[in-house]
């Protein structure tokens, strides 16, 4: 009689713990998947900025890596949405005080346009892209 509830009881459990495992796996899977359009995205902003040698390119992207991070840990909080905009803020104005000695808030001003995908250029080509998109669907 033991035997049978224990029996039952892991016939229970385990379709539970598949189920775990599987969205543990998609969840790893789409990490991987936002890492990886990450690094795609600030290679992108990078090579865009000519104005720089390759050695502050390289610390740029260290920050751009490490903003992107506290830039999702401030998400992931349970706060209100005011409270979030004050951080990104204060984030937005801190993070690259280094840069902003060295190359003058008009660069810092033209790096946070393209992190937050203000850019005027970037808009352009996307809407350019988009109709050409259009004229080969309706052909």
């Amino acid at each position: 009689m033991k035997y049978l509830f224990i029996i039952l009881g892991l016939i229970l459990i385990s379709p539970n713990l598949q189920a775990q495992t599987k969205e543990e796996k998609e969840r790893a899977k789409l990490e991987e998947q936002i890492e990886e359009k990450k690094v795609i995205y600030i290679t992108n902003i990078i090579d865009g900025l000519e104005e720089l040698d390759e050695f502050q390119k390289h610390i740029l992207k260290q920050q751009l890596f490490s903003y992107y991070d506290e830039l999702s840990k401030i998400y992931m909080l349970d706060a209100k949405t005011f409270e979030k905009e004050a951080l990104i803020n204060q984030l937005d104005s801190t993070h690259f005080k280094d840069f902003e000695e060295m190359l003058g808030r008009e660069f810092i001003d033209k790096l946070l346009d393209k992190v937050k995908g203000k850019d005027k250029s970037d808009q352009k080509k996307k809407k350019k892209k988009k109709k050409k998109r259009k004229k080969k669907n309706k052909n």
